[in-house]
């Protein structure tokens, strides 16, 4: 599953007990993917013993369970369970060599032959097991291929929940810092839906794991992608925003990574155009941190900082170095100037009332 589901798995195998021992227990020793497929209804067939006849079309190997030597057609395809030790093993195709693929689980692989990547999954529609070049290729059906299968609700939950504590995380660093307040935002959006005690010490663990090795953004989507509802991911945004604006500030690596798990969500621009309205511009001063993300610069930034960048973007934006470039170029120029000075008048607006400005302080028209 990658260094996403190695985390995941790493924390569950190591998860405290109380309200989410069950929840924890279903995972111990094992990352998210590793599934019992008999619970999933998927055929399990037995293995052939090692009395079968063996042709030019057969291949011996060992259990990767139980390490016994087994036999099997080059020809078998699906889910077995291996003769001695009754665990599942799935044989399949390597679509790029069409030879025998084995392994335990579902998920990317390398193919021990031909060396190339390639997918183990399960169609969503037909239920086969289904083996593809690429994690989006569709089953030979057109149907979904996932490379996650779960065995109980608490399972899906779980999943859920390392999902959103992952992205939240990354929100965190998203400007190069992720500080206390951003942290504690994330322990309360659980305290707000009941969690408490153990439960928020396996949030914590959450955090603090993913901080340290940090998966990335699009695998974390990928594999998301495949479980979630539409629902489920606009409360992920949800909880991104909430993160976003915990310290006080916006920066444009927070909004552009808003902007990237949006698309890679295919969340639509109508759901989110609303909830960045509601949650960047729903009071004044949250205007005003609009309009710092405009200036690219922090809200605790100084008057001289705030006076250089204003100087920096004016002279960058102005409309007259574009003007030789077209009538578009000319005017998205004069546009992005214009948001420019809106945005300083606006932010000097609210230092001058709510706090004492340098006496440097530049005018908007003074820049030239």
């Amino acid at each position: 599953m990658g260094l996403f589901g190695a985390i995941v798995g790493g924390i569950i195998g190591g998860a405290v007990g109380g309200g989410w021992g069950a929840l924890a227990g279903a995972f111990v020793g094992s990352e998210i993917g590793n599934n019992d497929y008999q619970n999933n209804n998927y055929p399990v067939n037995n293995y052939p013993n090692n009395n079968y006849q063996r042709s030019y079309s057969e291949i011996r190997f060992l259990c990767p369970h139980c390490n016994r030597e087994l036999v099997a057609s080059k020809s078998m395809s699906g889910v077995f369970s291996c003769d001695f030790c009754k665990n599942p093993i799935i044989l399949s195709k390597c679509p790029h060599c069409n030879e025998l693929a084995i392994s335990v689980d579902i998920g990317g692989f390398i193919c021990n032959n031909c060396k190339k990547e390639m997918w183990i999954g399960v169609c969503k529609s037909c239920r086969e097991i289904a083996v593809t070049k690429s994690k989006t290729a569709s089953h030979r059906c057109g149907g979904q291929v996932v490379h996650i299968l779960f065995n109980t609700e608490t399972e899906i939950m779980f999943f859920l929940v390392s999902t959103q504590v992952a992205l939240m995380v990354e929100m965190g660093f998203a400007d190069g810092h992720f500080d206390e307040s951003q942290k504690d935002m994330i322990r309360r959006i659980y305290l707000e839906q009941g969690f408490s005690g153990e439960a928020i010490e396996l949030i914590n663990k959450m955090i603090m794991d993913f901080s340290s090795r940090r998966p990335s953004v699009l695998h974390i989507v990928e594999d998301a992608n495949e479980v979630l509802e539409y629902n489920d991911k606009l409360i992920v945004l949800e909880y991104l925003f909430r993160v976003l604006l915990a310290n006080q500030t916006i920066d444009k690596g927070e909004l552009d990574l808003l902007d990237r798990i949006k698309s890679l969500f295919e969340i639509r621009e109508s759901d989110y155009d609303n909830m960045y309205a509601f949650y960047i511009k729903k009071s004044e001063d949250s205007d005003i941190l609009h309009y710092y993300s405009i200036l690219e610069l922090r809200q605790d930034c100084s008057d001289v900082e705030l006076k250089a960048q204003y100087r920096l973007l004016v002279k960058q934006y102005h409309p007259d170095k574009y003007s030789y470039m077209g009538n578009e170029m000319f005017q998205m120029a004069h546009i992005k100037f214009k948001e420019i000075k809106n945005a300083y008048e606006k932010i000097l607006d609210f230092r001058r009332a709510n706090f004492e400005t340098q006496d440097d302080i530049i005018d908007v028209n003074d820049v030239w």
